[in-house]
């Protein structure tokens, strides 16, 4: 068995104009968040005309150098199925759930299954929302398989299809490429083998990711709704980190190489660079790698305190580069309520994790479970083998239950993340900051 050490990787030299990295980006004029905001909310953004947003020292700015404060929701689940978000099989990523679908449909019916499940789980009215509400971006996860040349262009067509929803109610886009070719976790969560980490062990993995980026660079690059790119979501894990340990060089290098390609195309949107262990760890990124990136890290089920995000406050000082919050939630009310205030008060935008789950209170919206579920999940456990036309009934109902006007609102949830304090609603949980799992 090869160690991570004797594994080749990009030759950079495969890609020109390697000075691209650091080009100074030239700006535009911000557009304001849409819809009204929730009662005692201000406004995020700041009215002005359409354009792109930039990093500039340790803040996001539009054109005329006005800072905004990112207030966003992530689309999880959508373009990335995700088993413990459908309340099903937590091992049941993108090509488990594929292959559960095409047994119980068939390979025709099961294309359109798939066709329902998009254009159902974020529709105009989901976006009009996300505005209405008072955020001003949405962070877009993605399957590597959607863009990949033999998708046929389908990852664009329906990535475009929101993005053109986005410029019509003034919400920014953050793209993130959530599952990497071979799995960058080496968790799963990235619809790979467990454990198997093949982004890493296969250059041609690597390759495929740089020229992904390229390409969405190059469709995208005039596009003013477009926030950003997010190059990797949560890149190695802690224990896959551990037992690999030239990994953290093998992220470093594969972000030079993908802001280089992007750079070719793109010369003006920001590029998000996550740590690896969930996003927590900057150790390998010595010094920026561009003049317009941002750091992104996540935070999940830690204590609310100043010494929590310290680390990468201290990054952003001595690096002099922004930080976002690219991910949070998965927990409760009064929670919430002390993360965004702690992340405002350091002025770090955040983006919510996540609009849409199935039967769940810990989100935004909550899609019914529909009738005949449970006997689905055992399927998918194996512990059930049910009649083709119960398991179809059940997931076409299942379709219908995630357009927005069948989900469950949680009011509470949404006045907390902008600062209507729970606190004064009810008493404390005193559990507020324990860790809570992922359901």
């Amino acid at each position: 068995m090869r160690t991570m050490s004797s594994i080749p990787f990009l030759d950079l030299r495969k890609y020109i104009v390697l000075a691209c990295i650091a080009i100074a980006v030239t700006g535009g004029v911000c557009k304001p968040a849409g819809g009204a905001p929730r009662p005692g909310v201000t406004a995020t953004v700041p009215s002005a005309a359409k354009g792109f947003l930039r990093a500039n020292g340790k803040k996001i700015v539009d054109q005329k150098g006005n800072e905004v404060l990112l207030r966003g929701m992530n689309i999880g689940n959508w373009l990335e199925p995700e088993g413990y978000m459908l309340k099903i099989e937590n091992s049941y990523y993108t090509t488990r759930l594929n292959a559960f679908v095409l047994k119980y449909y068939g390979e025709e019916k099961a294309r359109e299954f798939w066709k329902k499940y998009r254009e159902n789980y974020v529709t105009e009215a989901d976006i009009r929302e996300i505005a209405r509400l008072g955020f001003n971006h949405i962070r877009i996860p993605f399957h590597y398989a959607l863009f990949e040349e033999s998708a046929q262009g389908e990852g664009f067509r329906v990535v475009d299809r929101v993005i053109n929803w986005c410029e019509k109610y003034n919400v920014y886009v953050v793209l993130d490429m959530h599952c990497a070719p071979g799995g960058q976790t080496g968790t799963g969560i990235d619809d790979a083998v467990w454990g198997s980490g093949a982004f890493w062990s296969n250059e041609r993995n690597r390759l495929e990711a740089v020229r992904i980026w390229r390409s969405i660079a190059a469709h995208y690059r005039d596009s003013y709704i477009i926030l950003g790119y997010d190059l990797l979501n949560e890149p190695l894990d802690e224990g896959f980190s551990r037992t690999h340990k030239d990994s953290l060089t093998e992220l470093s290098r594969f972000y030079k190489a993908a802001v280089a390609a992007i750079r070719l195309e793109d010369k003006r949107h920001i590029v998000f660079l996550e740590g690896a262990c969930s996003s927590t760890d900057f150790s390998m990124l010595e010094q920026p790698l561009d003049a317009n990136m941002v750091y992104s890290f996540h935070k999940y089920w830690n204590i609310n305190d100043p010494d929590s995000i310290q680390e990468y406050l201290s990054l952003s000082s001595r690096q002099n580069v922004p930080l976002w919050c690219g991910e949070t939630g998965e927990n409760i009310d009064h929670w919430y309520y002390d993360c965004t205030r702690l992340l405002e008060s350091r002025r770090i935008g955040w983006c919510f994790w996540t609009w849409k789950k199935v039967d769940c209170w810990k989100g935004v919206y909550s899609i019914k479970r529909p009738s005949g579920y449970d006997t689905v999940i055992a399927a998918t456990k194996g512990t059930a083998n049910p009649p083709p036309e119960l398991v179809r009934r059940s997931l076409d109902e299942l379709l219908e239950n995630m357009l927005l006007k069948n989900c469950s609102f949680n009011d509470r949830n949404i006045r907390s993340l902008f600062g209507e304090d729970p606190y004064k609603q009810q008493p404390a949980d005193p559990v507020v900051d324990m860790p809570v799992q992922k359901e």
